[in-house]
């Protein structure tokens, strides 16, 4: 197959007044004249590993499965950190080995430790852990043909398999004749990974890179914790977005796990803050806070036309709850 007119996505904390995403695009042109940059964003914050992790994975299974990902948050850069490339059914990233790619890793996990179970699209039970201490749970999996065309989103990459359930393949981006002639030490989107990127779009196969690798380094586990007996989910705010909406790792699927009639359901942040969860923001009053569940199948705190981060002064991370009626 030919993908040298592949898309290649930008996703950086570089901001534009600098250059550097613009040195990034020469690398790439001069390797494939062909490819297709595309900007995904360059205002992630500086040294934001996590929201990196989160912009890229909202974003990656709406661009055809040859695209290559380009994702650099780069704190560790000059260190022993490893580069790496991640190969997927649903696209190729390459990014610094620091956690960078941890979403992304975690719903094709999901994906590939689902599709072994119900080939098929039957109902099977995945065996997952529902809370950070690692207390074990059985979670339904429907793979039907519509949720096989939302996948990776089917299945949470929040809920966290077994430890021995297979990842895609991960490769060291080592070998020298995919990079620049010298690498410095400060500027490895440039001298790595935008030549990584170019070299993949012109048919380069994952495996001349480098080493295949056992692991990856993960962010600390996000996994909401499901108290079914109390009637409560547990989680955290993952992302606060540009209007100010806080987007939970609490995901749809767990919520129906608790109570399958959302309407019985209730978001709680903080002691004091607890709102109905509804369909649409304008089913609320104006100025109301109010939960939904967002287009990433995330639970999300939101005020109509306003700010929930700035009303409840929110920060990521910050326990968020949802209770069901009494």
């Amino acid at each position: 197959m030919d993908t040298s007119s592949a898309a290649i996505t930008l996703t950086t904390d570089f901001g534009l007044a600098d250059g550097y995403v613009g040195t990034l695009k020469g690398v790439i042109y001069s390797i494939n004249p062909a490819a297709r940059v595309i900007d995904l964003s360059h205002d992630v914050a500086a040294q934001s590993i996590a929201e990196a992790a989160f912009v890229l994975y909202r974003a990656y299974r709406f661009f055809p499965p040859d695209t290559v990902h380009i994702a650099i948050v780069d704190p560790g850069v000059g260190s022993d950190r490893k580069c790496i490339l991640l190969d997927t059914a649903h696209g190729r990233f390459v990014a610094p080995d620091n956690g960078l790619l941890t979403y992304v890793y975690q719903a094709e996990r999901q994906m590939l430790a689902a599709q072994a179970l119900s080939p098929g699209g039957e109902r099977g039970q995945l065996d997952i852990t529902l809370s950070p201490g690692g207390e074990r749970g059985q979670l339904s999996a429907t793979l039907s043909s519509e949720e096989q065309s939302l996948a990776p989103f089917a299945i949470s990459p929040f809920v966290t398999l077994a430890d021995d359930s297979p990842g895609p393949p991960v490769y060291e981006l080592s070998n020298p004749a995919y990079r620049l002639r010298v690498v410095s030490s400060t500027f490895h989107g440039r001298d790595v990974f935008a030549p990584a990127a170019a070299h993949l779009t012109n048919g380069v196969e994952p495996a001349a890179f480098g080493p295949r690798l056992e692991r990856i380094t993960l962010l600390p586990s996000f996994a909401p914790h499901l108290d079914q007996a109390g009637g409560k989910i547990m989680g955290s705010v993952l992302h606060i977005d540009r209007f100010g909406n806080l987007i939970t790792n609490i995901d749809a699927s767990l919520m129906q796990n608790l109570h399958p009639d959302r309407a019985m359901l209730r978001a709680a942040v903080g002691r004091d803050n607890i709102c109905p969860i509804l369909h649409t923001y304008a089913d609320a009053e104006e100025g109301a806070l109010l939960a939904l569940v967002g287009s990433e199948r995330l639970l999300e705190i939101a005020v109509r036309n306003g700010s929930a981060a700035r009303r409840l002064g929110a920060r990521v991370g910050d326990p968020v709850g949802v209770l069901v009626k009494k």
